[in-house]
């Protein structure tokens, strides 16, 4: 057989042009596959910068709250430190104070006991100075605490019977009534029998030249009041305080009105204890009578008598034994519970509410 006839030029041109046509589609998908992969790897590069940058800021921030934390604890370490050496400070000048007024109260102690009778004017001028030391609040601990000391030269000043010595009374009743400012020391000035003695006999004193003395002597006793585990005993004492805060709640004298409201006071604390509220309202003459008529008053200056009867009052009246005869004094303490819930301008505003 004869061979195959030789492609011409042109043929073998066409072939080659056909082959070329059937592989530039395959290269422009391989172009198109590798470029979306390009693509994508670049937004997964993209996405995991962000989570790595994100987490970054995360962490800067937690690193600067961990430095502003750890700045904070330096600073409290600081004032704790500071405020430790200041404390320490205040520590060694009270205790220096302390041994100072020792000494002090002990020469005016050794100067008091060294006076003849005589010398009235001394007295007073000692006794002036203890008053003054005691309306510190650091010293009226340790002046009470002092009992054969400094307590026992005031106790006794306060007892002082000569017209001569009243001035020295006085100065002693006000800083015993300094001392019962000091719940510390309430119980125990009660429970002492020589304070409670020159107290209560000092509350009683009617002469009119000693009338400051007594205003000091009730308003020690109203403090004492203050003290709940003093109240029943206070209130059993029926000559004594009792008889003096009666007297004193009950004073028709004009200049006598920080007496008045002091003993209205006291009754104000003795009411709140339940078993006394009864007995107060029962004593019709004495404590019921002089909290009734200082509910009833109406005069501009008399507001906080009025004010402290009326609280005496309302204590009372949380008593269930007491509610139904407190209603039908229709004169007495209806009458002046009506008028105060009646009152509602500027300072009653308290006698109002209760």
């Amino acid at each position: 057989p004869e061979p195959p006839a030789e492609a011409s030029s042109s043929e073998r041109g066409a072939a080659a042009a056909s082959s070329e046509e059937q592989s530039v589609p395959k290269d422009l998908d391989d172009l198109r596959s590798k470029l979306r992969s390009s693509h994508g790897e670049a937004k997964a590069a993209n996405e995991a910068s962000a989570v790595l940058a994100s987490r970054a800021a995360l962490a800067e921030s937690e690193l600067e709250q961990e430095r502003k934390r750890v700045e904070m604890v330096r600073k409290t370490a600081a004032a704790a430190d500071k405020m430790k050496e200041e404390l320490s400070e205040r520590l060694r000048q009270l205790q220096a104070a302390e041994v100072e007024g020792a000494e002090e109260q002990g020469r005016i102690v050794e100067a008091f006991r060294a006076l003849q009778p005589d010398e009235h004017t001394e007295k007073a001028r000692l006794m002036y100075s203890l008053q003054a030391k005691s309306s510190e609040a650091s010293r009226k601990g340790s002046i009470w605490r002092d009992t054969q000391g400094v307590r026992s030269i005031i106790v006794e000043a306060a007892g002082l019977a000569s017209s001569k010595d009243r001035k020295a009374r006085t100065c002693a009743m006000a800083t015993l009534w300094n001392l019962a400012t000091e719940t510390a020391n309430r119980q125990q000035m009660w429970d002492d029998l020589s304070t409670r003695t020159v107290l209560v006999e000092g509350g009683k004193d009617m002469d009119q030249a000693s009338a400051q003395t007594r205003m000091c002597a009730i308003a020690a006793l109203q403090h004492l009041s203050e003290e709940t585990l003093n109240r029943e005993s206070m209130w059993a004492d029926v000559d004594g305080a009792r008889a003096a805060l009666i007297a004193a709640a009950l004073t028709s004298e004009p200049s006598e009105w920080q007496l008045r409201e002091r003993a209205l006071g006291a009754f104000w604390n003795l009411s709140a204890k339940p078993t006394i509220g009864i007995e107060m309202w029962a004593d019709r003459t004495g404590a019921r009578a002089a909290v009734v008529e200082n509910a009833l008053l109406q005069a501009p200056s008399e507001k906080k008598a009025r004010m402290r009867a009326l609280a005496a009052l309302h204590n009372m009246s949380a008593i269930t034994a007491n509610k139904t005869t407190m209603w039908r004094d229709v004169s007495g303490a209806r009458a002046a519970l009506i008028a105060a819930a009646r009152l509602g301008s500027g300072d009653d505003k308290k006698a109002e509410s209760y």
